[in-house]
């Protein structure tokens, strides 16, 4: 009886370390399911917020584009300042061109008045001398 009581005890202790050794396992495959969910949570995550940088991502990229539109607008209004600045540069070389010509009919002008008072002067002295009021 001794001998059955020895394996039924030897039976109780490999079967406590199989019990044992399989709540260990379950110890480890718990630990891996809890890491794997919190990998899941962590991809979920990662995932939430690579979608929130690609939302930014987009909306700089349209502010972008309306700064381009923005600075193109520019670019095309300094432009036409630039053409407006060189029209108004031919205008002014075309305003003193005539400003110049003006001041030689002026001169010529002045010149012809000169001559017609030196010819009305010319003309009183003659007009004298016919009437007799002035001598030679």
């Amino acid at each position: 009886m001794a001998d059955c009581c020895q394996e039924v005890k030897a039976e109780l202790a490999a079967l406590r370390a199989e019990i044992a050794r399989l709540s260990n396992r379950n110890t480890v495959d718990e630990e891996a399911r809890r890491l794997a969910r919190g990998a899941l949570h962590l991809a979920r995550d990662a995932y939430s917020r690579a979608g929130e940088a690609l939302n930014v991502a987009e909306d700089v990229r349209r502010e972008l584009k309306e700064l381009k539109a923005l600075l193109v607008a520019l670019a095309a209004g300094l432009a036409a300042l630039a053409a407006l600045g060189a029209l108004l540069a031919q205008l002014q070389a075309t305003v003193a061109g005539l400003v110049s010509t003006v001041s030689g009919l002026l001169n010529k002008i002045d010149q012809i008045l000169n001559l017609v008072d030196s010819l009305l002067f010319l003309k009183q002295l003659f007009d004298e001398l016919r009437n007799g009021q002035l001598q030679l």
